[in-house]
């Protein structure tokens, strides 16, 4: 049926209003077509004396190019509107122009108003279902004498639903937490958008979410929903109640963190150089472990705690399940420990400890009487301690601690030593052997102690001490 209106100001004076039609899609066919005041349904409407077929008030809206726009006077308080579009004769029923006046205006007579065949085109009054691409907006300028002009707006029909523009989380996303953002975006060109509509896994765990404000969306605690691949459907209504056909999305919950790293190789508890390398392993049964951070504490022989935990240098996000730090200084213990994330941001727990101290080169000792200090390559920082007495003695003072190691020469002719923390004898040991070797020698730990080491020479016979190893782990 027509749209009617009548155009008057705050007073209720008459007034001169325009129509636009805008909104078709490219190669739509409409005509505007203005009536005086009868519906077409009327028996008494007549096509000749109710229409401005063809006069100066007609406008058609080719296929392309702007909209059409009818200006019209005031003072008549039953103009109507009547729209001619679609393909099929069906649906919604419109006012119609004969055969013959529209047959030379641009609009085909097969596809414009229905297929070939269709009869009685000279019926005024024709079923004609609009195309689900075509929507036809009227604006309406009123003038006012106060503020210019007011512009209102109705939609005289729109069977297009919106067009969802956008997801979040995207296809296949991988989400963790009580917090993941899903958002969507749609358009409208008709009457709007009015809602979005989202379900998982068709609402078997959380019901549908309806969200009638723009921007649309809502936060979803994905940690109601098991590990594994889930699914959202979206969809979008206009304010004319066109609804979206249903979009499907895919996505993958990980709520649970990998397992534990753990080291595949101890370190040494003592080392001589200035390098420990690591090797580690972890996994994830849904995502996959994406990286691992590799973290060191240290503390100096004579400090009376560890630094606090910092990230490796360069060991912040690895990819591999390796690693080696460099520059270890003597007289010190480092700790390692290792933690992986997944693909889906969970972080595993801290894996346990692997720990190391660099030896402290002999020169670095206090010499008593009767040691020779000697350069010579191979041994540790190329220097060692000789002496051929007994009661001779190496110390290093503040040590605090529970474990040792005496790098050493053994050989068949060398003699013994004592170790000593503070007044106590941790262990008395033999140089003794068949074979001439520099031996780093591990003490047995002994539990935390502090005081000055001390390594005594027990006979005539010589000893030769390349460094000393001081540890609290």
């Amino acid at each position: 049926s027509p749209f009617q209106t009548t155009a008057s100001d705050a007073q209720g004076d008459p007034q001169p209003f325009t129509i636009q039609a805008t909104g078709f899609a490219q190669g739509a066919q409409v005509r505007l077509e203005t009536c005086d005041g009868l519906s077409p349904s009327n028996v008494n409407w007549d096509l000749n004396a109710d229409c401005s077929f063809g006069t100066q008030t007609s406008a058609k809206l080719p296929p392309t190019g702007p909209a059409d726009v009818l200006t019209f006077p005031a003072g008549d308080p039953n103009y109507g509107v009547h729209v001619f579009r679609g393909d099929e004769p069906q649906g919604q029923l419109f006012a119609c122009l004969p055969q013959s006046e529209w047959s030379g205006s641009g609009l085909q007579a097969n596809g414009a108003f229905g297929p070939t065949g269709l009869p009685t085109w000279n019926n005024c009054q024709v079923r004609v279902a609009s195309k689900p691409s075509d929507q036809v907006f009227l604006a309406f300028t009123l003038p006012d004498t106060s503020n210019g002009t007011t512009t209102t707006s109705t939609t005289l029909a729109d069977t297009t639903p919106p067009t969802i523009d956008s997801f979040t989380p995207a296809e296949g996303a991988l989400v963790h937490g009580t917090a993941v953002a899903v958002t969507g975006a749609a358009t409208d060109a008709g009457s709007g958008v009015k809602s979005m509509a989202f379900t998982i896994d068709n609402g078997s765990v959380i019901g549908q979410v309806v969200d009638m404000t723009a921007p649309y969306g809502f936060t979803l605690n994905s940690k109601l929903l098991p590990d594994g691949h889930h699914t959202i459907n979206v969809t979008a209504t206009d304010n004319s109640d066109n609804t979206t056909t249903v979009q499907t999305h895919n996505f993958t919950v990980d709520n649970t963190a990998p397992t534990t790293p753990r080291f595949t190789k101890a370190l040494a508890p003592f080392t001589t150089a200035t390098t420990a390398a690591l090797t580690f392993s972890s996994t994830d049964a849904t995502s996959g472990v994406a990286s691992y951070k590799v973290q060191f504490e240290r503390v100096n022989f004579n400090a009376t705690v560890f630094s606090a935990w910092a990230t490796a240098p360069n060991g912040g996000a690895l990819n591999r399940t390796s690693y080696t730090m460099a520059g270890l200084a003597a007289g010190y213990d480092y700790c390692f420990r290792v933690i992986s994330t997944d693909k889906a941001g969970n972080v595993s727990a801290p894996s346990s400890l692997t720990c190391t101290a660099r030896l402290i080169d002999d020169k670095a000792l206090v010499h008593s009487a009767g040691w020779v200090q000697r350069v010579a390559a191979g041994y540790y920082s190329n220097t060692y301690s000789q002496a051929g007495s007994a009661n001779r003695t190496l110390t290093l003072a503040n040590f605090r601690g529970d474990r040792l190691a005496i790098m050493a020469l053994e050989c068949p002719t060398c003699g013994s030593i004592r170790v000593y923390v503070g007044a106590t004898l941790i262990r008395a040991i033999s140089l003794a052997a068949t074979k001439r070797t520099d031996a780093l020698i591990v003490l047995p730990p002994f539990g935390q102690r502090a005081g000055t080491i001390k390594i005594l020479t027990l006979s005539t016979k010589p000893v030769v001490i390349d460094g000393i190893g001081a540890s609290r782990t």
